[in-house]
C-alpha cells in the first residue's frame, strides 16, 4: 500500500528511477501477487512513473495489468 501511495511523491520530486525501483522490486515480491487494490494503485504508479521516463513498453505493460485488475475488482 505504502509503495502505491509514494508513486505520486516519487513524480513530483523528480525521484522517478527509484519509485519504478521500488514498486517493480515490491510488485515482484511473491507475496504481492494477489488481485488486490493495493496492486492495483502500484501498477498504476509503476506505470506512471514509467511513462515520465518515456519508457513507454513498461508504462503499457504496467498500466494495462493495473487496467485489468481494476476492472476485476
Amino acid at each position: 500500500r505504502l509503495g502505491g501511495a509514494l508513486w505520486a511523491y516519487w513524480r513530483t520530486r523528480g525521484y522517478l528511477s527509484e519509485g519504478r525501483a521500488r514498486l517493480a522490486e515490491v510488485l515482484a515480491h511473491p507475496g504481492a501477487q494477489a488481485p488486490t487494490l493495493a496492486r492495483s494503485d502500484a501498477l498504476n504508479g509503476a506505470g506512471i512513473l514509467a511513462l515520465s521516463q518515456g519508457d513507454n513498453d513498461a508504462a503499457q505493460r504496467w498500466l494495462e495489468e493495473g487496467l485489468a485488475l481494476c476492472r476485476l475488482l
